[in-house]
């Protein structure tokens, strides 16, 4: 689930989201690419910081990593089927660095402003054939669409236990694709009225 932003005065909250997304691509870029132990400790760090900076540290920081548990241990289990203990370590801190850091941008920056700087730089290549218009409203479609969709999960898994089934993982999986592929209907149904709309006021 995408963070949600919270209110804030710091200097990060105050960077602008063109600069914030900019240094976040350097950075995903320069964690995927650090091979050893030492470095990832270190940018683990660095985001700790940025957390510390932007008042975070205590009421988000541990709560970004509670929410990730499961991504933790899937990815740790799934890591240990094909390479050996230290390289799934590696490989799992490294995610978790990646998600942080992410979710530091999504906490400090409102979705408003993170789409007109997207819409903004891809305007940039409208001569190439971009629309920047239709890439924001990819955009907002996904970032709305993941709340909805871990609210669904929620909801799947609540009445799993409530009729004391316990975690029928194949069961609630086929539950969820259901719900998914039914939000995903009638969100096309949604767009295409709204396209339709679009037209005729033309």
């Amino acid at each position: 689930m995408i963070p949600v932003h919270v209110e804030g005065s710091s200097m990060v909250h105050r960077m602008p989201a063109g600069a914030k997304l900019s240094v976040m691509v350097v950075v995903v870029a320069l964690i995927s690419l650090t091979p050893n132990g030492p470095l990832l400790a270190g940018w683990g760090i660095l985001v700790v910081v940025g957390y510390a900076l932007a008042g975070l540290l205590r009421s988000q920081l541990f709560r970004q990593v509670y929410l990730m548990r499961w991504i933790i241990v899937i990815t740790v289990v799934g890591q240990l089927v094909f390479v050996g203990e230290t390289a799934a370590v590696l490989n799992t801190l490294r995610i978790v660095i990646l998600i942080l850091a992410a979710a530091l941008v999504s906490l400090t920056t409102r979705v408003s402003d993170m789409l007109e700087t997207v819409e903004r730089f891809v305007g940039r290549f409208r001569r190439f054939g971009a629309n920047p218009e239709a890439v924001g409203t990819v955009l907002m479609v996904a970032i709305t669409s993941i709340p909805v969709i871990a609210s669904h999960a929620g909801r799947v898994r609540e009445a799993y236990r409530a009729r004391r089934a316990g975690t029928n993982i194949p069961a609630m999986t086929s539950t969820m694709l259901v719900l998914a592929i039914k939000h995903a209907d009638e969100l096309g149904d949604a767009l295409v009225a709204r396209g339709g709309h679009a037209g005729s006021r033309r």
